[in-house]
Parts: structure tokens; C-alpha cells; sequence
């Protein structure tokens, strides 16, 4: 009798039906550097991604503080709706970026963002290590995001608005990936 590999479910939150960005997963990229009235300032960007959808959207914070961070979060919620659940990344089970990652979030206070938006009924939750089929689902996007940020960025020095139209196009390029493998032929199943 053959044995068969046996398939966790999916978490709830990937397989309820919502609307687009009721259900989102957020990781922090960065620093960028920018050049504003001949100061060198570091840059950072909230990335956002549909758990259902896997829609992207791209939102500059100027610093990692918790009040930045709140901002980004509402300036986000105010473009796509308001979020029902907000997923961190604690990306532990990345072991190659894990130093890159924790310093990125140690100097944001998660608590003070959470206790300042579950007041609005956003619900949190956080990776846990060795959790990929959670984070997965937007590690991958956010793997295509640095690629094209950081390809964009070797190249040239950029001022904060530069940066912010950057992050737009990159957001731009990453809804526009189809969502499954396409086809030539109008008349093959996929």
C-alpha cells in the first residue's frame, strides 16, 4: 500500500473569501539610501501583500520608528481599505537574511503598532520560526521587489520622490505577473 505525503490545510486566512487587502501580510525592505539637499538619508519601504489575491502595494516610511510605521500602515489603509487581519513577517526561518531581517524590525516597537491599530479591529498575527507555509505566500513577492529596488538602485542616486515613484512602478510591475502559468492558445485548458 503506498504511502502518501499528508498536506497540512491552509491557514484560514488564505482560504475565506474577503476582499482584496482584508487579509494582508507585511515585510519591511531597505534601507535605500537618498540623496535630499546634499544629505544622505536612509529610506525604507512597508510591503504589503493580498494573502488572497497576492496584489502587492509598496509604501514608503522615512525612518523604522513606531509612529512612521503607524503612518505607513494608515496611509495604506486609506488606498486599499481597511485591513481585517495584518500578518508580520518574523522571517527567523530565513536563516541566510535572518541578521538583515531583525535589524530591520528590532528598532520597531511591533507592540505600540499593534495596540494602536487593534483598537480599530485590525487583527495580528506573527511568523513563527520554521513556518514557511505561512510567510511563503509573500516572501516570494517580496523577493521580486528587492530584486527590481535594488537592480534600479545600483544605478543611480535618487532623491525620496525618486524613490517613492520607484516604489509605484515596482508595485506596478508586481500586479501586473500573472497569477497562474498563461497560454499561447486561447483554446487550452490551464
Amino acid at each position: 500500500k503506498p504511502i502518501g505525503q499528508q498536506i497540512a490545510p491552509l491557514p484560514a486566512e488564505r482560504v475565506t473569501t474577503a476582499a482584496c487587502f482584508e487579509r494582508v501580510g507585511v515585510d519591511i525592505i531597505g534601507h535605500f539610501n537618498c540623496v535630499d539637499e546634499g544629505i544622505t538619508k536612509k529610506r525604507y519601504c512597508l510591503l504589503f501583500t493580498c494573502l488572497l489575491s497576492r496584489g502587492s502595494h509598496l509604501e514608503m516610511v522615512l525612518d523604522k520608528s513606531a509612529d512612521e510605521v503607524i503612518s505607513g500602515i494608515r496611509r495604506t489603509i486609506a488606498r486599499r481599505g481597511k485591513f481585517q487581519f495584518l500578518y508580520y513577517d518574523n522571517a527567523k526561518e530565513f536563516k541566510r537574511s535572518e541578521k538583515e531581517i531583525n535589524s530591520l524590525w528590532k528598532d520597531i516597537d511591533l507592540q505600540k503598532v499593534s495596540h494602536r491599530l487593534s483598537a480599530e479591529g485590525v487583527t495580528f498575527d506573527y511568523n513563527v520560526p520554521r513556518a514557511s507555509h505561512k510567510a511563503g505566500v509573500f516572501e516570494r513577492i517580496v523577493g521580486l521587489a528587492r530584486r527590481i529596488l535594488e537592480a534600479k538602485m545600483s544605478k543611480d542616486r535618487c532623491t525620496t520622490w525618486e524613490l517613492m515613484t520607484l516604489f509605484c512602478s515596482c508595485e506596478l510591475f508586481l500586479n501586473m505577473r500573472p497569477l497562474a502559468r498563461t497560454s499561447e492558445s486561447q483554446t487550452e485548458n490551464i
